[in-house]
C-alpha cells in the first residue's frame, strides 16, 4: 500500500461524516456493499479501488473522485455553478415536502438524480447548488423558488 491509498480511507471517512452519514452500516447500505467492506476502505485495508467503486463512492458522497483521492476539490468542479448556502429554512422545507410525500432520502435522491448525500446535506446543513435545488424541486413538481421561500436579493437576478 502506498501513501496515496492510505489517505483515501481517511478521506472517505471524513467525507462520509461531512455528508451526514453517521455509520458505516448506513454508508454500506447506500453503496450496496457490506459494512466490513466500508470498514476496510476507511481503515486502508484494501489492495486498491477500481474506478467503478470510486465513482460509486463519490456519487453517494456528492463529491468528485479528486476529493476522494487527494482530499481537495478541483477548481473546475464548481466552475460556473452558483452555490447557495441558506441556513434558514430550505432544508426544513425540503424535509417537509419529502415527508409529506412519504419518500425516503434515498428515493428522493434517485428521483432528483442526485447523490443521497446531497439530499442529506440540504436537509441537515442547508447548503446546495442551484442546479441541485432545481432537481429536487422538479422531483416534487415544484419550482426551486418555492423551496427557497423568499429569495435573497442577491439571487433574484440570477437564473434559476
Amino acid at each position: 500500500m502506498n501513501d496515496s491509498s492510505a489517505t483515501i480511507g481517511k478521506n472517505i471517512r471524513v467525507l462520509r461524516h461531512a455528508a451526514g452519514i453517521k455509520t458505516q452500516a448506513q454508508f454500506a447500505q447506500l453503496l450496496e456493499v457490506s459494512q466490513p467492506q466500508v470498514s476496510d476502505w476507511e481503515n486502508d485495508r484494501y489492495a486498491g479501488l477500481e474506478q467503478s467503486t470510486l465513482t460509486k463512492i463519490s456519487n453517494v458522497l456528492g463529491c468528485s473522485i479528486d476529493v476522494l483521492l487527494a482530499g481537495t476539490e478541483t477548481p473546475a468542479a464548481n466552475k460556473g455553478k452558483h452555490v447557495v448556502t441558506v441556513q434558514w429554512h430550505v432544508g426544513d422545507v425540503v424535509a417537509k415536502h419529502r415527508r409529506a410525500r412519504k419518500l425516503t432520502r434515498t428515493t428522493l435522491a434517485k428521483q432528483a438524480k442526485l447523490p443521497t448525500a446531497t439530499v442529506i446535506a440540504v436537509e441537515e446543513q442547508g447548503s446546495i447548488h442551484i442546479d441541485e435545488l432545481e432537481a429536487i424541486g422538479a422531483a416534487f413538481g415544484l419550482d426551486a423558488r418555492h423551496l427557497m421561500g423568499d429569495i435573497p436579493a442577491d439571487l433574484s437576478s440570477k437564473k434559476l
